[in-house]
Formats: C-alpha cells, sequence, structure tokens
C-alpha cells in the first residue's frame, strides 16, 4: 500500500472504516526515512514492516511507538492522537478543510470538527490586525 516512488498510501477500501479507498500523500522526508531504513536494513519485501519470518505483513510494533513516545517525552499520547494533531496543524497551516478530509476520510464537517482542535492561539489570530 505504500508507493515510495510516488509518495502515496493507497488503503484499500476493505480496510478502512469506511469501506472505501483514498490516498494519503506523504511528505518527502517520510519517503526518504523509508527508503533510508530500507536501504539500511536491507529490506527486500513490499512491506514496510515485513515480518522476519516469512516477509509478509506485519502491524506496527507496539514496542516501536511506546519507545518513540518515552523519547519524545509525551505522556498519555495514543497514536490515533496524531490525526487529531494532523487536522489541527494542516487546518491552522491553511490547508483547505476539503482537502484535509481526504486525506483523513471525515466524510462529515462534524466529525472533522471533533478532530480539529480549537486554542488560545486561534482565538487571537481572529483579534489580530
Amino acid at each position: 500500500m505504500v508507493d515510495l516512488k510516488g509518495g502515496w498510501i493507497n488503503l484499500t477500501p476493505e480496510i478502512t472504516k469506511t469501506n472505501e479507498g483514498r490516498k494519503i500523500p506523504l511528505h518527502e522526508r517520510v519517503v526518504e526515512c523509508l527508503a533510508e531504513i530500507r536501504n539500511a536494513q536491507h529490506i527486500h519485501s513490499d512491506f514496510v514492516f515485513p515480518s522476519p519470518q516469512n516477509g509478509g505483513p506485519k502491524n506496527f510494533p507496539r514496542e516501536v511507538w511506546e519507545r518513540a513516545r518515552e523519547r519524545a517525552g509525551l505522556d498519555n499520547f495514543r497514536f490515533h492522537d496524531l490525526r487529531h494533531t494532523f487536522v489541527t496543524n494542516a487546518r491552522k497551516a491553511g490547508k483547505q478543510d476539503r482537502a484535509i478530509m481526504k486525506i483523513t476520510g471525515h466524510k462529515t464537517m462534524s466529525v472533522f470538527m471533533r478532530y480539529d482542535t480549537v486554542d488560545d492561539e486561534d482565538l487571537r489570530k481572529v483579534i489580530e490586525d
């Protein structure tokens, strides 16, 4: 599902919550990092996290997430929280709501708004010149 050459994650309908496929663009730095990992570990598999036994797919290892979370000093932070962070940061960067929704798979504005956090910085920007 990860197309490093094209810079996309291609989600098929059967693995999404909405049963609709979608394409998620990868930032060029993510593509570079994944390529570096693949080359450094001499991975010869079509999967990002291949199973060491047979080269098949493997779920994202929980211990990898926990180690990264701890190194970043993030307490009480779940992998799913990254979805909220992406929506909020993309909106703050001025990206189009509909484009963000297309990437995240949100079908309604009400669900999108649950993921978008409005903070004090947003409130101050409303009254700035």
